[in-house]
């Protein structure tokens, strides 16, 4: 019997987790037709929990493996053009590149050229040669003198989408559409429930509440790995953000600038609508803070409290790009967690010990893009759907446990803190 025989578009599923991966799932059950849609989460929508609970995230196609390529295709289109998703996209282009002795970095920007030439797609993408033709495109980094030995692309069709916005947008059409929310300690997973025969039938939360379903879909984020057994395939980890709080007549001078991005040193965006100036991180950090298993450092994002080598480093990315920049202080400063897979790959597939849950998780950091779409292949999953090339790479795969092999020298950090976050004691997010 294949695990989606069952399967109609009565059966009740619940969602834990009312992030990308969750909310999306929902959207696309319920414009497939299903009806008995769930979604539990401690917090209402943006929660905290969610990564994508920010101000901006980059929104491209160019990716050096094909399966991604083509989902990105595909949501970049929704992005566009679906009335729900168009409305938070920013088109303002986007430029990666590597620079220096950053041999990595050259190694990913070439093979993303290549696949962009290689897969027929028209594009208005143009690889970016020397520092000068960077400045000629984005004015706003004309006095930077550590451009000079630059590759990369710019693609003018890319750029940003208002993550918190789309989030509370989804989660209001999927109000109007029945989709039922659960939030506090009746929305707070704690465990799969099975009957007395051993079969899962539900999921019990932090108040006791059982809460019947014949289908479960884990979309827990960063909290995956301490709610359910993932054999170290998962982990949390914490990308640090800051922002700069600009005059209104200085955030016009940043103006629809072109989001930027450099393999070693980091993303910086155009400023938000109140004049917040986003700088990021590429690095990982891994935190362990309550026993073996890799959860976030609190349950929520850690605010104001990223460690002081980040603002080090955000300072360079700054002094490359922006150096007027480059000493102003910052108004905000975030840890932001994500389920991290050991090889990029997103976690969609069912759980090794049921047939009745699935795994919907492992965003690794850029999973946000994918939002608009990546439910219909969850749904996909669900009913045993799902192409060739997709439920490979996103199977359960214990042989990769531990092994991060993508992660360049430094890349991935540990963090070390005297004592770690209590449970409950962090604040929401301001974003």
């Amino acid at each position: 019997m294949s695990r989606n025989d069952q399967l109609t578009k009565e059966t009740s599923i619940l969602i834990a987790g009312a992030g990308v991966f969750g909310l999306s799932t929902a959207l696309h059950l319920s414009r497939s037709g299903y009806k008995e849609i769930t979604i539990i989460d401690p917090h209402p929508v943006p929660s905290p929990l969610s990564a994508a609970n920010d101000i901006n995230k980059i929104i491209r196609t160019e990716y050096h493996i094909p399966l991604y390529g083509g989902l990105a295709r595909e949501a970049y289109q929704a992005w566009n053009h679906d009335p729900l998703f168009a409305p938070h996209f920013h088109k303002v282009g986007w430029f990666t590149g590597a620079a220096g002795e950053d041999t990595r970095g050259h190694e990913i920007v070439a093979k993303i050229w290549a696949n962009i030439k290689s897969d027929g797609v028209v594009t208005n993408a143009k690889q970016i040669t020397r520092g000068d033709d960077l400045k000629n495109i984005v004015s706003q980094t004309s006095g930077s003198q550590k451009l000079d030995d630059l590759i990369g692309i710019f693609n003018p069709e890319a750029g940003w989408a208002h993550s918190g916005n789309a989030l509370v947008a989804v989660a209001a059409q999927l109000r109007a559409s029945g989709v039922r929310f659960i939030h506090g300690n009746d929305g707070t997973f704690e465990s799969i429930h099975k009957n007395s025969q051993g079969e899962v039938n539900g999921v019990t939360v932090a108040s006791g509440r059982f809460i019947p379903a014949e289908k479960i879909v884990l979309a827990m984020g960063a909290s995956t790995g301490s709610k359910y057994e993932v054999k170290d395939t998962l982990r949390a980890y914490g990308y640090a953000l800051a922002m700069i709080q600009l005059e209104p007549q200085e955030a016009r001078l940043y103006k629809n600038m072109p989001c930027l991005h450099s393999k070693t040193l980091g993303y910086i965006f155009e400023p938000s609508i109140d004049g917040r100036l986003k700088v990021a991180l590429p690095g990982r950090y891994a935190w362990y803070g309550y026993g073996d298993v890799s959860q976030p450092e609190a349950p929520v994002s850690s605010y104001n409290n990223i460690p002081p080598e980040c603002v080090k480093e955000m300072r360079e990315l700054l002094a490359t790009f922006l150096p007027q920049l480059a000493e102003r202080p910052f108004c905000y400063q975030q840890l932001c967690w994500d389920a991290d897979a050991a090889d990029d790959n997103f976690l969609i597939t069912y759980t090794p010990d049921s047939d009745k849950v699935l795994f919907a998780t492992g965003g690794s950091y850029h999973g946000f893009k994918f939002f608009p779409t990546i439910g219909r292949h969850v749904v996909s999953a669900l009913e045993g759907k799902l192409s060739k090339e997709a439920k490979e790479a996103w199977q359960f795969r214990p042989t990769k446990s531990g092994q991060y092999e993508t992660r360049g020298d430094g890349e991935t950090r540990v963090l070390e803190r005297p004592q770690p976050t209590k449970k409950g004691g962090s604040r929401l997010s301001r974003l």
